[in-house]
Parts: structure tokens; sequence; C-alpha cells
């Protein structure tokens, strides 16, 4: 982390504080990121909410202190809270690469600088089920996260970027994966990340500052742009 300090000026600004009283301004806006997917996984997953349990954990927080939580999140709701419910899907899992590095501005406003920054990204495509009332804009979100890694049997920190794909593509996309007709994914995404004035200005990207998310966010916005499955000629071949 950097020892120099951003102050919040709203929740979609930051001043960074420079010589003579000046000062560089951060400012939240939506960045396209070209992810390559690693290490893709199919899985079917059960997972289940009791009501004496629905109060423990992340879900805790994505609906008492994050207003818009529900918005970024369908599956979080208030009948979900005290009824039973299960939801049994399919997912696909990865490890997604990026060229453009996301740090963390912490709530000292410390933050993150060169070398001091996430490349890689836990990335989950989640089918969402028509059951849920949401926009069309909503079936193609999602959120990005950072984790501490405290509370899982992790080494190191980490950060989660989950998609909702509408159900029908996302089963066409879990067929031709698990047929092995297709191996290789790619996705991209427009996330909502913090960016400082100055590195807009240059045009060597490797002199730029990485992107900033709050550390204790929960819900930055995400929306996926385009994926990609294929398969290379050469690897059929052999």
């Amino acid at each position: 982390m950097s020892d120099s300090k951003l102050e919040k000026v709203n929740n979609r600004l930051y001043h960074e504080p420079i010589k003579d009283g000046k000062k560089i301004k951060w400012e939240k806006e939506l960045e396209f990121f070209f992810i390559i997917l690693n290490k893709v996984r199919v899985n079917l997953d059960l997972s289940i909410e009791h009501p004496e349990t629905s109060h423990l954990g992340l879900r805790k927080g994505l609906t008492k202190e994050n207003p818009g939580a529900k918005e970024a999140n369908p599956i979080v709701n208030e009948k979900s809270k005290e009824e039973f419910s299960e939801d049994f899907s399919w997912r696909i899992t990865a490890i997604g690469k990026i060229d453009n590095g996301i740090g963390l501005i912490k709530e000292d406003g410390t933050f993150s600088k060169s070398g001091d920054f996430f490349n890689y990204l836990d990335v989950i495509l989640i089918p969402l089920p028509p059951k849920f009332s949401v926009t069309e804009k909503e079936k193609t979100s999602g959120r990005l996260f950072y984790g501490d890694a405290k509370w899982e049997k992790r080494m190191d920190p980490y950060l989660v970027l989950e998609l909702f794909v509408p159900v029908s593509s996302h089963k066409k996309f879990c067929k031709e994966l698990v047929s092995g007709r297709l191996t290789s994914l790619t996705v991209g995404v427009y996330v909502d990340v913090f960016r400082s004035e100055e590195d807009k200005s240059l045009e060597e990207t490797d002199m730029q500052r990485p992107y900033l998310i709050e550390e204790k966010a929960i819900n930055n916005r995400v929306y996926l742009s385009s994926i990609n499955a294929y398969r290379d000629i050469e690897e059929k071949r052999t």
C-alpha cells in the first residue's frame, strides 16, 4: 500500500493531495476489461438457505449496509430471509487474467501502488433463474468484490468477479464445455472502478497506476459485454 492517502469526497470521487495544495481526482467510472479465463470448470452446485442461518455470512452485509445490493444481487431478497430456499444449478468457474491491475482503497485512505495489485480474479458465471424479477440489464450484470481470506482456507487475499448470465445462454456454454467441443473462454466486462485523472492522460499503459476499488465495498457494479467460447485448431489436432 502507498504511504499517501486519498480523501473521500463522495461514493464516486476521491482526492489525492499533492504538492502546493493541489489535488488529483480519482473518479469512479465504467472501464472495459478483457479477461482471459484459465482453469475453466463446469460445476453442478446445490445451495440451501435456511431462515435460521440467513443472517450469517456475507449476505448480511449485502442487504443491510448497501441499499443497492438487491439490484446487484437479485438472489438476495426479502423472501429468501424468511423462507427455506434451494438452488440447484450449473456454475462455470475459472481464474481470470487481466492486464490492467486492480488495487484497493482502504478505509483509512491508503491505496495500492505499482506491484501491489491484482492481475488475477476468481470468475463465476451464474445462471439467473427467470423467477427473479429483474430488468433485462440486470440479467447480464454482476459484481466485483475483495476477499481477505481470513475465513476461508486460502493463503492470500483475492478478488471475485460474479457475472449473471441468462439461463438459456449459460446452459449452452455449459453443454459445449462439458462435451469438449469448446475448451476455452474469454469475457468482456465493464467494471465500475476508480481511476486517476493523471493516468488518463498517459499514453504508455505501463506507466499507468492500477484501477482501484474500495476494500470494504461488496457492490462494485459489473456489466457483461461478451463471452467467447472457443477451441484452438492446433489443440484439436493433438
